[in-house]
């Protein structure tokens, strides 16, 4: 007992504690890259109870609940414009087929919906009914996702339409193409493989691939979704990462629930005829679970140097706080003094080799300081460092007093008796330092 209860412990101390203690430069690539993936799953999940995901996916399933109907009304009218209607229909039967008799209902609810506007002034107050519905679900989705990034302003009214209406438009179609994109390619195969009988010994492998492709329907669609929802620039490759992970788990939870039923024959003895509706809020709460999982898989992703604890620079001292001070504003100085553009943040913290909360902290101290100011180039939000007063000013004295004085003054009780034969006697320190040989320019030492 004893035993598993000690391996227990080491396994609780490694993911809390000695998987961030482990320096990625001294593994191989192969180990440094799965340590990073198992950390940023850390990360997701620290962070995922941290935002309150669960209660986010809750509010998201109750306009989800509400805009159902509007939803699919506004994509079989878009579909329709292409011509793709049917087939739109045939192919979410499909992907839904656990929830048919719910989405059976919502089918017919929006064919008479979208069959009852078709002109007057009650059908522009429809379209506007519809229109609204949609806005407002992508609206709280990017709420949610703004959250998780920790971006505190949204998009103006017009990127919001524009957006989300592009986002609305390209789904549809891409639903149907990648159906489409299936049958044409596997009757070719089979074509190819009658004449050419070496390709017959590939066939199986192909159409094994083909089985996949409609996997990555949904891979794509939750891709789009992290890429061009959050209110900030996400980049490519996590947004793609997180949506094959959540993809893969939302495709998952269907096979599950088709396979076993859960809940089923309980939901039915209770709820009777109207057992459908709630099995179908379980199923569409924990698929905006999944959704907001990989939205906070590739913030992390994106931010890992941000988010990894730091535990080798844990409760240092003012000294090694002073060190670290002195280091970042001579590594912004040489980069002003040679012409360079100013580092941001990540820059420091690669370039330095420090912690990303560190060097946040560092800054901040700086800038109180008066040694160094933010500004913005291109990217308005994007912060680049510089020095904020004349270089040839700053030498190591300069700065260990701005540094120790930075913040407000002492107050008027602590010029007593007590106090100030100290007080002199720092000001002496301080001027012999100034005058000392030794006291350089940070950009010279």
């Amino acid at each position: 007992m004893e035993i598993i209860q000690s391996k227990i412990n080491q396994i609780q101390y490694f993911f809390e504690s000695g998987i961030w203690e482990i320096e990625e430069k001294t593994l191989p690539k192969t180990k440094k890259f799965l340590l990073i993936q198992l950390r940023i799953l850390l990360l997701s999940g620290k962070g995922f109870t941290k935002n309150k995901c669960v209660l986010r996916a809750s509010a998201l399933t109750f306009y989800s609940l509400l805009s159902i109907v509007p939803i699919i009304a506004m994509a079989f009218g878009i579909a329709k414009g292409f011509g793709l209607e049917g087939a739109l229909e045939r192919e979410m039967k499909e992907e839904f087929g656990n929830q048919a008799s719910v989405f059976n209902q919502a089918f017919d609810f929006a064919h008479n919906l979208l069959n009852n506007t078709s002109g007057g002034v009650i059908a522009g107050l429809g379209l506007l009914l519809l229109l609204y519905s949609v806005l407002k679900l992508f609206n709280n989705i990017e709420d949610s996702f703004n959250a998780i990034w920790d971006i505190q302003k949204g998009r103006t009214l017009i990127r919001k339409f524009t957006d989300y209406m592009t986002f609305m438009i390209i789904s549809p179609v891409l639903f149907v193409l990648a159906s489409s994109v299936t049958v044409f390619i596997s009757s070719q195969i089979e074509i190819l493989t009658q004449r050419f009988e070496l390709l017959g010994f590939f066939g199986p492998v192909i159409f094994f691939l083909l089985e996949l492709l409609p996997y990555s329907i949904i891979w794509l669609l939750l891709s789009l979704l992290y890429i061009v929802i959050p209110n900030i620039n996400v980049k490519i490759q996590h947004g793609i990462t997180a949506g094959i992970i959540a993809g893969t788990a939302y495709q998952a939870t269907q096979w599950f629930y088709i396979n076993f039923q859960f809940g089923v024959a309980k939901a039915n003895a209770i709820y009777g005829s109207f057992a459908a509706l709630p099995l179908f809020l379980a199923w569409l709460q924990l698929s905006w679970l999944i959704v907001l999982f990989g939205a906070q898989f590739s913030c992390c992703a994106q931010h890992y140097k941000k988010f990894v604890p730091h535990t080798k620079l844990k409760d240092v001292n003012p000294y090694t706080e002073k060190l670290i001070a002195l280091v970042v504003c001579q590594f912004i100085i040489k980069k002003f003094a040679a012409g360079e553009k100013p580092p941001t943040i990540f820059d420091l913290s690669k370039g330095l080799d420090l912690p990303f909360k560190v060097m946040e902290n560092t800054l901040k101290v700086l800038m109180k300081s008066k040694l160094i100011s933010d500004v913005r180039i291109s990217d308005k939000k994007t912060k680049y460092y510089q020095p904020a007063l004349d270089i040839s000013k700053i030498d190591l004295g300069f700065a260990l007093r701005s540094l120790e004085r930075n913040g407000k003054k002492s107050g008027s009780h602590l010029n007593g008796e007590k106090f100030q034969p100290f007080s002199n006697v720092l000001e002496e320190v301080e001027k012999s330092v100034l005058n000392h040989p030794s006291n350089r320019l940070l950009k010279d030492i």
